[in-house]
């Protein structure tokens, strides 16, 4: 998968991927306000809807799930143009101040 997205890379160029990683996130924003106004969005967790229940509460929890794929797609890029150990470096540091965070 790895080599795909570099090829992708190669292929568009990077500022092309830029605003692609804008528009993904912009599109998994607008799915997750949907969602909250579909009331999927719970006070503690997503409630998936059944098949049988309302279509389009069906429809915008799976373009919820699209969206979300499609950002973490987006952070794959990311991973190859900021490096990987970068960026996991950086998550460990955030998620240890949130752990201090909730902690006091």
């Amino acid at each position: 998968m790895e080599e795909t997205l570099r090829q992708s890379i190669k292929h568009h160029g990077v500022p092309f991927q830029m605003l692609k990683i804008i528009e993904e996130c912009s599109e998994l924003q607008k799915a997750i306000l949907r969602a909250m106004e579909a009331g999927i969005i719970k006070e503690f967790g997503i409630i998936p809807p059944y098949l049988e229940s309302n279509p389009n509460e069906v429809k915008t929890y799976h373009n919820l799930v699209d969206e979300a794929a499609d950002v973490a797609i987006m952070c794959e890029y990311l991973e190859i143009l900021l490096g990987k150990e970068k960026i996991e470096a950086r998550k460990k540091f955030k998620i240890e101040r949130l752990k201090n965070k909730l902690n006091q």
